[in-house]
């Protein structure tokens, strides 16, 4: 049988950026809590997560997804905001950046 909820993540994501529309903040971070509770068990793409971080301003979060993804060789940093306002200048951020120019150089 299929998975009763195969996308639970993706649409966790798009409950906490409603809130976020909604001005609700708090109740993004609570169903940020949730999806990271489930992420224990279940698969959570963390571009979902770094990007309701982003959108509540929490820099210190979003750089720990990003040195997360990083960690755990990520496809999907091709596409994090490495110029985003909110984190192009820390240090490490500019780092893990330099380190996956160098890589998408190395792809033919």
């Amino acid at each position: 049988m299929a998975n009763p909820e195969p996308n639970v993540g993706r649409l966790l994501g798009l409950r906490a950026n409603v809130y976020i529309d909604m001005g609700l903040p708090d109740d993004a971070r609570k169903t940020v809590d949730e999806m990271l509770r489930i992420a224990k068990t279940r698969y959570i793409r963390t571009d979902n997560l770094w990007g309701i971080y982003r959108r509540l301003g929490d820099r210190e979060r979003m750089i720990a997804m990003l040195e997360r993804d990083w960690k755990d060789h990520a496809v999907n940093l091709r596409n994090f905001p490495f110029d985003d306002p909110l984190i192009k200048d820390d240090p490490r951020v500019q780092a893990i950046a330099k380190q996956v120019a160098a890589k998408r150089k190395d792809i033919p």
